[in-house]
């Protein structure tokens, strides 16, 4: 492993490439140093074609090597490294906050010769591109030798000092504007190297993070120096310092400043409508809605107070005028809104119209605009989660099923809203029925207690809703609270739900019968009463939706003196020698009505006159 001689003094703002210059000292060259990085051996060259190794990703073998070379931290390495933040929208980690990888330059660099005559080493600061300026003296950053006026880049080994032996230190520098010296100011302070703050702009510009003051500074920017994309602000020092001194211009004077900027941009001035309006903006309008980042914000509530300033046709009422002005927040408009609040156009307009959110509704050119400011969307949105419900929320909140919260609904034990919020439920009204029922326990001692899905016998047709409704009215009492949530916390005495809704079936068919009740007059089974209706032996009066089969009461008794079952038979208790059974009497010529595998029911019917004949002859002999 090689060694150095020299270990330099670290500096907090110094970056790394800048330190690996200073660690050789002149006593060796700097590849000396980069032919054992794996990032540079497979290099078809025999040097490096950039030696700024901040913004590169290094394996660990790399970190391992550099800090041993230089008896250094790993984590110190990475502080003077450009490293990479957020891949997705790319993002460098710049002291302790995050720079775009475009708003950093990583090739063309420039300096500032007083930092440099007082400390002699690169800072890292000064691979922003919108630093011009030095705010410690005031001075323009240069960006070109003084001697041979070749372009210092990190293409040279040295980046402090140029190939023709000239030290950058010893160039003169001009002075910079007003308001460049404020630009970089305001990047210092970013990133945490001044605490001044430039007190001749608007608070949002001082206290945006970097990033985004970034994206807002080159959308302006680049309209202003006929930018096309952010890596072209690389042209001389002089020619950006002139961009950045009608960008800061803007901003210093905002928002007047920005109104100007905006009449400059316009490619015409007397559009008859809006939507020519906004075209006339071009580019600068399709960058606004492109927004991806939510960067331009700020930018897009003063476009948008513009527009009302100028086209007054895009408002028709002031107050709407003084809301935009009241929340520094985009207004929503148009599908964008209907998204927002997840609604359908004409629920937005209620609510607009029913004062439940902030913005109008403007008719213009034979079409319907809808705004917004996205804070009153927001209380909107945190208002409607707190006060209503939807109904599969609602099934949540009450603990029970869809169907249930549905029958609750059709019996109106709750009901939806009945202002602009259709097809919600309030909340209150959902704590007020948990708290009546919570009331109606009448706490009873050693009883048989069942759950809320017991207590309603769907058997009777019965459903969850009318078990409350029934607890509401005092039908029904509970006698107990388990520990389970919602309405299925209520526990029932088993006797009495069975009473009573015993009692609610014979209100319900009167003096008819059952299917059961035929069943256990008969003492047969159930589905043997459904066999004989369905061959036409025993007659149904109707069939009821939630009962089924009815009977008449003369009907099954008229039945009950025709025929006659084995079982019957021998609840008559007649003594013969043989024992009565379905085999004796069909050997005995008794023919059955039905019964046996053949006909589907095992249970055999006779008639009643032929066996009671036929028993009395053989009690005869």
């Amino acid at each position: 492993m090689k060694n150095l001689l020299h270990r330099p003094r670290m500096y907090a703002d110094e970056s790394l490439s800048g330190f690996l210059i200073r660690a050789v000292q002149d006593l060796y060259p700097l590849y000396y140093i980069y032919s054992d990085l794996e990032l540079y051996k497979n290099l078809k060259t025999l040097k490096p074609v950039n030696y700024n190794l901040d913004a590169r990703e290094l394996s660990q073998k790399d970190l391992n090597c550099i800090a041993t070379l230089l008896r250094i931290n790993k984590n110190d390495i990475e502080k003077m490294m450009l490293l990479n933040l957020d891949s997705k929208n790319g993002c460098y980690q710049f002291f302790n906050t995050k720079a775009h990888i475009s708003s950093i330059s990583t090739l063309k660099a420039k300096v500032c010769p007083h930092c440099l005559r007082e400390e002699e080493y690169f800072r890292k600061i000064w691979h922003h591109i919108n630093v011009s300026a030095c705010p410690y003296h005031g001075c323009l950053l240069i960006d070109k030798c003084l001697n041979c006026g070749k372009s210092i880049t990190w293409k040279i080994a040295n980046i402090l000092k140029c190939n023709c032996g000239f030290a950058h230190k010893l160039a003169e520098s001009n002075i910079a504007s007003i308001e460049c010296i404020m630009l970089s100011t305001l990047v210092y302070q970013k990133v945490g190297l001044l605490t001044k703050r430039p007190i001749e702009l608007n608070n949002f510009f001082i206290d945006a993070e970097l990033s985004e003051f970034d994206d807002t500074f080159f959308l302006l920017a680049s309209f202003i120096g006929e930018l096309r994309s952010r890596s072209q602000f690389t042209r001389s020092i002089n020619e950006i310092a002139s961009i950045q001194r009608r960008v800061m211009d803007i901003l210093i004077n905002w928002p007047m400043g920005f109104h100007r900027f905006l009449n400059e941009i316009r490619t015409k001035s007397d559009e008859d409508n809006v939507e020519r309006m906004l075209s006339s903006f071009g580019n600068f309008y399709i960058q606004l809605k492109r927004d991806r980042r939510n960067s331009f914000l700020f930018l897009a509530k003063e476009f948008i107070n513009y527009l009302f300033i100028n086209k007054s046709s895009f408002c028709t009422s002031a107050n709407f005028s003084r809301i935009v002005n009241q929340f520094e927040i985009l207004i929503l408009t148009g599908q964008n809104a209907l998204k927002y609040f997840g609604v359908t156009r004409r629920t937005l307009m209620n609510l607009i119209k029913a004062c439940e959110v902030e913005g109008m509704i403007v008719e213009y050119g034979g079409e319907t605009w809808i705004h917004v400011t996205k804070n009153s969307a927001d209380q909107y949105l945190e208002k409607k989660r707190k006060m209503y419900l939807t109904k599969q929320e609602a099934q949540d909140y009450l603990n029970v099923g869809y169907k249930c919260i549905t029958d609750l609904l059709s019996k109106e034990v709750i009901t939806f809203s009945n202002d602009v919020h259709k097809n919600m439920i309030e909340k209150k009204m959902l704590d007020q029925l948990l708290i009546n029922l919570v009331n109606s326990i009448v706490v009873k001692e050693d009883v048989n207690l069942v759950t809320f899905d017991k207590a309603s016998p769907s058997i009777l047709g019965v459903t969850d809703g009318d078990v409350v409704k029934f607890v509401l009215s005092g039908e029904i009492i509970p006698r107990g609270k388990s520990t389970r949530r919602g309405i299925k916390s209520l526990l029932f005495d088993r006797n009495e739900v069975s009473e009573f809704f015993n009692n609610q079936a014979k209100k319900s068919i009167g003096e008819l019968h059952s299917t059961a009740d035929v069943a256990r007059i008969l003492k047969v089974k159930k589905t043997t009463i459904d066999f004989w209706v369905l061959l036409g032996i025993l007659k149904c009066a109707e069939k009821d939706k939630i009962y089924g089969k009815l009977f008449f009461p003369d009907e099954v008794r008229q039945f009950n003196e025709s025929y006659i079952t084995v079982t019957q038979l021998k609840n008559l208790r007649i003594k013969l020698k043989e024992k009565i059974s379905a085999s004796f009497l069909i050997k005995k010529g008794i023919v059955p009505v039905t019964g046996g595998k053949k006909n589907g029911e095992r249970t055999y019917l006779f008639k009643r006159d032929e066996v009671l004949e036929l028993i009395n002859n053989l009690s005869i002999i």
